[in-house]
């Protein structure tokens, strides 16, 4: 299954430590993108709130601002009798004026 996910979008799973999408929002940064989309549903929407706060106050201090953070509901089929609904979480961030 090919989605076709653009190279500014980085997405949060449980699996990874917070501190390991650092890098990959700097990588993108450094690669001259103007906009950075980190994306995340369910459990995760706490580490991409934690993440952006970690960005924009120690990491990325004065590089990054956040210009806009989308919230979204998707409905997930979990067997043929049960849908669920999940809250999905994408803050996009842009480069600042600061640099």
């Amino acid at each position: 299954m090919d989605r076709n996910i653009p190279d500014n979008v980085i997405y949060i799973s449980r699996t990874r430590p917070l501190t390991d999408y650092v890098i990959p929002v700097m990588s993108i940064y450094n690669s001259g993108a103007e906009r950075i989309i980190v994306k995340s549903r369910g459990s995760c929407n706490n580490s991409n709130l934690s993440l952006s706060q970690y960005l924009m106050n120690k990491a990325m201090r004065n590089m990054l601002k956040i210009a806009k953070v989308d919230v979204w509901t998707e409905q997930l089929k979990i067997n043929e009798q049960k849908t669920i609904n999940v809250t999905c979480l994408a803050v996009i961030y842009e480069r600042s004026d600061h640099e």
